[in-house]
């Protein structure tokens, strides 16, 4: 892997705007705009590997 990016969110129901397909079907309920992105660059890459984990906030327990 070349580049890595991390990115935050609010919420699980953000979090699931943002990456749309496959986990939110419904185009009212994702970001257009990454969508298409997406396909945009999908014919560039040859490997994506995207994973989830939780972050505590820091103070919090």
């Amino acid at each position: 892997m070349e580049q890595a990016y991390l990115v935050t969110f609010r919420s699980e129901g953000d979090r699931n705007f943002y990456v749309g397909r496959p986990i939110v079907t419904d185009p009212r309920y994702f970001d257009p705009a990454h969508d298409a992105f997406k396909a945009f660059a999908a014919p560039y890459l040859e490997k994506v590997v995207v994973f989830d984990f939780p972050v505590e906030a820091s103070g919090q327990r």
